[in-house]
Parts: structure tokens; sequence; C-alpha cells
């Protein structure tokens, strides 16, 4: 163990701690140490040692390392599914864990939701979405005028597929929507 000029034990004074960034945004670390030194600092993901002191041993030009000597920070730029996952501070026999989230919006899977539906009137319509992202999405269906829809129940265990009773639920021409439960984000499908 490394010690200080005055004798003190290098130590981490507090906590990475946990972060959450959006697909394609900048990620930042941040270790605090005392008394480091002729110490290193390395910032480490599973076996492979990302930085030591204030050099990047990676060859990927999104990390960077800075420090003022006290806070070392890691710098993951453009965020990618990818990059979730821990990743320490360790500072001689000492080490602090952070975990990166990384959260995506929701994507509509085209080729497994239905899109636009045309049935006969007093037949069922069999309706269904496929959405993908970080945090998954909860999937809720409402019709157009915002109102609910009476008559529906789930096909499968996941919300993701309803059969809606025509005839009973949907007054003819009125448009369903499955839409995520997050503004902006939706699919239209409709029944006749």
């Amino acid at each position: 163990m490394w010690r200080a000029a005055g004798g003190e034990a290098t130590r981490i004074v507090s906590p990475v701690g946990n972060v959450t960034v959006l697909f394609g945004g900048d990620a930042v670390l941040s270790c605090v140490v005392d008394d480091l030194g002729y110490g290193e600092v390395s910032w480490v993901r599973g076996e492979t040692v990302m930085t030591r002191n204030d050099k990047v041993l990676m060859d990927d030009a999104r990390i960077q390392v800075s420090s003022d000597g006290r806070n070392w920070s890691l710098r993951i730029g453009r965020v990618s599914p990818e990059d979730v996952g821990c990743y320490a501070c360790k500072v001689e026999t000492r080490e602090s864990v952070g975990c990166l989230v990384v959260q995506k919006s929701p994507d509509i899977v085209d080729d497994e939701s239905s899109g636009d539906l045309t049935v006969n009137k007093g037949e069922d319509a069999r309706l269904s979405c496929r959405a993908r992202g970080n945090p998954p999405p909860k999937i809720q269906w409402r019709r157009e005028d915002g109102r609910d829809i009476l008559q529906i129940r789930p096909d499968d265990s996941r919300g993701r597929d309803y059969l809606i009773s025509v005839a009973l639920g949907i007054p003819y021409g009125n448009w369903t929507r499955c839409k995520f439960l997050r503004p902006r984000l939706f699919l239209l499908s409709h029944a006749w």
C-alpha cells in the first residue's frame, strides 16, 4: 500500500456510483482518491485495464481519463449497449465499482407488429405490437379518441397481442392506437 509523504494511507473517499445514460450520450464515472502519493489509479472493466493514471490503454477514441490529482474521471463517449456493465476504480488493493446502464428509446419491430388491419363488421380483430428498448417499453392500447377499448383481452402473457371484439367494443370506423407509455412514440393500427 502506498503512503503519501505525511504517512497517510491511500484511500478511495467516495464510491464510484452507478450512471444511467441515453444511447449515444456520454457517460462519466468518477472516483475520489485521497493521499495517492506515488500510487496508481486504474479504471478496469472485467479483466481489462482501461486506464492507468492519466493514460488510456485501449485503442478506443471514445475512452478518456482525466484527473486533478484527487478526482479521477473515466469518460465514455457515444455510449452503446455494448458499454453496459460495471467499471472499477482501483488504487493498489482498494477498489470502488460503479455500473453503467444505457437506456434506449423504444423501437417498434415492424415485421412482428400488425400494422393496418381491415375486418368485416362483427368480426374480431387480432392486433399485435412488438417493441424493443431499455427499459423494456410498456405497451398500451387506446382508441384514437383517447377512450378505453371496452371489449379487449390480452392474447398473450406479456400484453403485446390483443383480441379486440370489434362488434362490441369499437364502433364502426374508429382507430385504435398501440402506444408506449412514453410521449410521441406510437404505432397506429385500425379496425373497421
